[in-house]
């Protein structure tokens, strides 16, 4: 049993190790690659506060004005919110346009812009689901390092990254509202989803279930999306 419990702590070191190089490797590399990455326009604005931040500059870009008038619609409105939409005028007050001169309409930060539009309620039923996905995907990477498969080790560590990554990035933009946020995250509960495959482990519950049949719902639609794309290609490239 002695042996057994050192192998298991030499396997969690050396995960340990590898997770904590994989992350400095993709820090250096992001650093290494950023002026190329600046060509990407997806990546541009992330690029810049990136950059700020390396050079100890104001990194929220003018958001600060911004979040501070969608909190002072919260407190005025506290349980429901200003109504779905409203923050604009709470952004009239601060009067930053966009750059084709309209009036920005979201304060680049999903928690507090959902707080001034819909309140505590409205919040916490739009997080709940989110956060309790969150939730499985960590009782699953337990699950995976406690049978030691390590197979659904990793595709469980990719999907909470995933998820944790996309999840950081609403405190300064407004991702919700894009649609390559949505493919990301559906990206990630198909991680999460092929983990509960590999492992046999199922979550409790009747909520548990019925997001875990979403997840498999999604994984099946982005196989086939991939089958359709990948077949028309391979003809072609006959």
């Amino acid at each position: 049993e002695t042996a057994l419990a050192l192998c298991s702590r030499r396997k969690r070191g050396l995960i340990l190790l590898f997770g904590i190089l994989c992350t400095a490797g993709g820090i250096a590399l992001v650093l290494i690659f950023l002026p190329y990455l600046r060509q990407i326009p997806f990546l541009l604005r992330y690029v810049e506060t990136v950059e700020q931040i390396l050079s100890g500059a104001d990194f929220t870009s003018g958001r600060g004005p911004l979040m501070a008038a969608a909190v002072r619609g919260f407190l005025a409105h506290p349980v429901f919110g200003m109504g779905w939409g409203q923050y604009l005028q709470m952004s009239a007050q601060v009067g930053m346009c966009d750059t084709n001169g309209k009036l920005i309409d979201d304060c680049h930060n999903i928690y507090l812009q959902f707080l001034c539009e819909t309140g505590i309620v409205g919040t916490v039923l739009l997080l709940i689901p989110i956060f309790y996905l969150l939730y499985i995907t960590c009782r699953m990477l337990k699950v995976a390092r406690k049978i030691e498969n390590f197979t659904a080790l990793r595709l469980a560590s990719i999907s909470f990254l995933l998820q944790v990554f996309l999840l950081t990035l609403g405190l300064y933009d407004p991702s919700f509202q894009k649609l390559v946020f949505w493919c990301f995250y559906a990206l990630a509960l198909m991680f999460g989803n092929a983990a509960l495959l590999r492992s046999g482990w199922r979550p409790m519950g009747p909520v548990s279930l019925r997001l875990h049949h979403l997840a498999k719902a999604l994984t099946c639609a982005g196989t086939r999306f991939c089958s359709a794309i990948r077949t028309p290609w391979k003809e072609g490239n006959r």
